[in-house]
């Protein structure tokens, strides 16, 4: 599917919940270098039951639930840093095990969050390995222009 969406214009792709390194390398070949491949790791691997995806918005955003069988995913957009760590701190009262900082957002974002949930959640940030970081930085440049 990875491999389509590129073919198609597919821009940039940002991996969460449960790709493993093998399973984001075959991500990555599938695409082939038309876009750049982000991950979200988890240390030590391992899936989440509840997760929170949280990126960076102009205004805050309404949070969107995406069901999983058993597992969901909350996926909500963040004007700043204070309404990243309230959405986390929310996502955490309400049962999720796993906050994921989009790639948009800064380290410096990621580490307030986690400073707030402490040992409640785990928090990851996407990264770029190095083959994605011209295209990333590409991408972060045309949505400056745009925005």
């Amino acid at each position: 599917m990875a491999g389509e969406q590129a073919a198609a214009g597919l821009r940039l792709l940002e991996l969460y919940r449960g790709f493993g390194l093998a399973a984001a390398a075959r991500v990555a070949e599938a695409v082939a270098g038309r876009a750049p491949v982000g991950l979200s790791a988890r240390a030590g691997g391992g899936r989440a039951g509840r997760s929170v995806t949280i990126f960076g918005d102009d205004v805050a955003t309404e949070p969107v639930v995406v069901e999983h069988g058993a597992t969901s995913t909350t996926v909500v957009g963040v004007p700043d840093d204070a309404a990243a760590v309230r959405a986390a701190e929310d996502a955490v009262a309400a049962g999720a095990d796993t906050v994921e900082i989009c790639g948009g957002k800064p380290l410096a974002t990621a580490a307030l969050v986690e400073a707030a949930v402490g040992d409640r959640a785990t928090v990851t940030l996407v990264g770029w390995p190095f083959d994605s970081l011209e295209g990333a930085a590409g991408y972060k440049a045309a949505y400056a222009e745009a925005h």
